[in-house]
C-alpha cells in the first residue's frame, strides 16, 4: 500500500473459530492512513473486542 501511495480508512477483522463460526467487524480511522503501527494497533483492539477466547482460532 505504502509503496503505491495508497491509504485506507476502513479496517476489517475477520476471525473463524475451530467450530467454523465466523465473526467479522469493521471500524474506521478518523483520517486516511498507511502507517503499519496504527493499523496493527487498531486491528488488535478490534480483535480483542470481538473474540471471546473460549475456543481456538482456525483462521
Amino acid at each position: 500500500m505504502r509503496e503505491q501511495g495508497f491509504k485506507g480508512r476502513t479496517l476489517t477483522v475477520w476471525v473463524r473459530e475451530n467450530q467454523l463460526l465466523s465473526i467479522s467487524r469493521q471500524c474506521k480511522f478518523t483520517k486516511y492512513t498507511n502507517i503499519s503501527s496504527e493499523i496493527a494497533a487498531k486491528a488488535m483492539w478490534l480483535f480483542k473486542r470481538i473474540y471471546s477466547w473460549y475456543s481456538p482460532i482456525r483462521s
